[in-house]
């Protein structure tokens, strides 16, 4: 038996079914088609544009504030406290950070800030503020480096003074206990070329005017003696009577502590 014929508008609905507002974006699975694709991920790029951007101002934000911490210290300071938070903010410029020579009286100057990170188990290269609780705690180190410094220069001087006009090899001052305390500071190669320079031209200017007119002169205190180099450590003194003239009861120990000696 033959099959009915269609009605006769069937092929009409059907391409005005395909052609309607509904289904220009679909394919006949379902699926999107091509155009609409494109704008799915073209808004996801956008999206995911608009999250970098924000972590960016954050990050610049971060360090924007960083970098304000960092510059709070006055210029002609090497540290401050911050009574908020309790704890020292150095200044880290280079001129505050790097060895360094003065010429007009031989004193070679040891940056604080490397010594006090390091000392107090700070990460240096990290340059956040040290509690005034770890400096307490770290204190007998820091207080060691300021007696070694001085033994050194002691040993500097018995060494170098005139008639004896002696120097002091690399191996020996590295066996000094100050030397060994700046070992892990960032500081001690060029802190021990500076000191062999100065004990060498010291040496050789002894050899030089080794005679009765120069070691009497010497012995007067004439400019010869100031020839000597002497090892500071820049502003550690300060640093130390600042820690104790925040926590009385330091200073309180020492006291009693000199007493029953």
């Amino acid at each position: 038996m033959p099959l009915p014929p269609p009605p006769a508008n069937l092929l009409a609905q059907i391409k005005a079914k395909k052609s309607s507002p509904g289904n220009q974006d679909t394919s006949s699975s379902g699926a999107p088609k091509p155009n609409s694709l494109l704008a799915a991920i073209q808004a996801k790029q956008a999206a995911a544009a608009s999250v970098n951007q924000s972590s960016s101002n954050n990050k610049s934000s971060f360090k924007s504030k960083s970098t304000a911490s960092e510059s709070a210290v006055p210029s002609d300071k090497l540290f401050i406290y911050n009574e908020s938070k309790e704890s020292f903010q150095f200044n880290l410029i280079p001129h505050h950070t790097e060895p360094k020579l003065v010429e007009n009286n031989n004193e070679i100057i040891v940056p604080l800030a490397p010594c006090v990170y390091r000392m107090t188990d700070y990460t240096y290269s990290k340059k956040e503020p040290i509690l005034l609780s770890r400096c307490i705690n770290k204190l007998n180190v820091l207080r060691c480096l300021l007696r070694e410094c001085d033994q050194l220069n002691i040993l500097l001087e018995g060494r170098l003074s005139p008639p004896r006009g002696g120097t002091i090899e690399e191996d020996e001052l590295g066996k000094t206990r100050f030397m060994e305390l700046l070992s892990n500071c960032g500081v001690y190669q060029k802190i021990s070329e500076l000191i062999i320079q100065r004990c060498n031209a010291v040496s050789d200017r002894v050899a030089m005017g080794n005679n009765k007119g120069a070691a009497a002169a010497a012995a007067a205190g004439d400019d010869d003696r100031l020839c000597i180099p002497k090892v500071t450590v820049d502003g550690l003194a300060e640093f130390l009577q600042t820690i104790e003239d925040l926590v009385p009861s330091l200073n309180l120990a020492r006291e009693e502590i000199k007493n029953t000696q």
